[in-house]
């Protein structure tokens, strides 16, 4: 999983990418460490899926920009659009469900 900076980055990178799956976390967030271990696993076995990552404390706008009112966040975007969204606890087999149906 690539790490983001900046809210213009994740923008670049949605744009430019077919699937993005985003994270955003906070600091000293065992739930956000404990999501980004699975999503890892997760993300082992699929091709064609960017992954990025973003701390809300490197950029603070992020959280407005996505309208995240919990940590951890994961967003799914397809062609630029945001297709799926969890928050606190990810429903993995969710997301792969919406997954399947994007192949």
């Amino acid at each position: 999983m690539e790490k983001a900076v900046s809210v213009e980055e994740i923008r670049s990178i949605v744009k430019a990418e077919e699937k993005v799956l985003l994270l955003i976390k906070t600091s000293n967030c065992t739930v956000c460490t404990a999501v980004e271990q699975q999503l890892n696993e997760f993300l082992h076995e699929r091709i064609g899926l960017k992954a990025i990552k973003i701390n809300i404390k490197d950029d603070q706008k992020v959280s407005g920009e996505y309208m995240v009112l919990t940590a951890p966040a994961v967003i799914l975007f397809f062609q630029g659009k945001e297709i799926w969204r969890g928050a606190r606890f990810i429903s993995f087999s969710e997301l792969e469900q919406v997954l399947l149906k994007l192949n």
